[in-house]
């Protein structure tokens, strides 16, 4: 499944549920990776981000990795990362 990877802005960095409350404004997106879970998609993007996030990263935005906060989005479905697992939001 392909995902948009969509990154915390510096505001809400580490903090899933003011990300939950309001994607956009929370987010910017920083690239797509082509896998087949959420899951696989945190470990690839712990390990090498650089082939999938697009550089230089928006404003406001200042990590390269996948981290807490951080979300997944296909189909009409975002993926919020949390500190254990996923929590799916709905558009």
């Amino acid at each position: 499944m392909k995902y948009n990877i969509l990154y915390a802005k510096d505001n809400a960095f580490l903090q899933p549920d003011i990300v939950s409350k309001s994607i956009k404004s929370n987010t910017s997106k920083v690239g797509e990776i082509e896998i087949t879970s959420p899951d696989n998609a945190f470990i690839e993007l712990n390990n090498d981000p650089r082939k999938y996030i697009k550089y230089p990263l928006p404003r406001f935005v200042g990590h390269t990795s996948m981290s807490v906060g951080d979300v997944l989005e296909a189909n009409d479905k975002y993926y919020v990362c949390k500190s254990f697992g996923w929590e799916e939001i709905k558009k």
